[in-house]
């Protein structure tokens, strides 16, 4: 199994910061417009990356962008077991819920922001959320960002 996913297969534009520690793999076909929102999204999480000075944890990242067939795992003969850590958006079910562009940026940032910045707590992460997006969008809030049902 192989531990990172080259994103050149997507044929993205990434922050240098993600070269050797993320992997990107289509698992289902994406929109145009979400192509460019991911590209966004991470870029916005470099610069938040950069202006903090953190970089982001040596453990290789995979972000998966699923649609609604389970992910099946390959091992080599020879591997009795497999750790990683990895981001899934489970693209069906933007489209089921008929997602703006603000709230599937919103759903990319937040996941990206619960593992490079290591934290679980989802109050705590939408706050980050707004950090990254303050990054361009200072104008917008919290309320902008998540519906008032996900801010409770």
């Amino acid at each position: 199994m192989r531990t990172l996913l080259p994103h050149k297969q997507l044929k993205l534009n990434l922050p240098n910061e993600f070269d050797g520690i993320v992997g990107i793999a289509a698992l289902c076909d994406l929109r145009p417009n979400e192509i460019i929102l991911f590209e966004h999204a991470c870029e916005l999480v470099g610069i938040q990356l950069r202006s903090e000075a953190r970089a982001l944890p040596n453990m290789p990242t995979n972000i998966f962008f699923v649609g609604e067939n389970a992910i099946t795992l390959q091992f080599e003969p020879v591997q009795y077991g497999a750790y990683f850590t990895g981001i899934y958006y489970p693209v069906y079910k933007w489209h089921a819920a008929h997602l703006t562009d603000q709230q599937i940026i919103t759903c990319m940032i937040e996941e990206m922001c619960h593992v490079f910045w290591g934290i679980r707590d989802e109050i705590q992460v939408e706050y980050k959320v707004l950090d990254v997006v303050h990054v361009r969008y200072p104008e917008l809030n919290l309320g902008d960002l998540y519906s008032t049902e996900w801010l409770q």
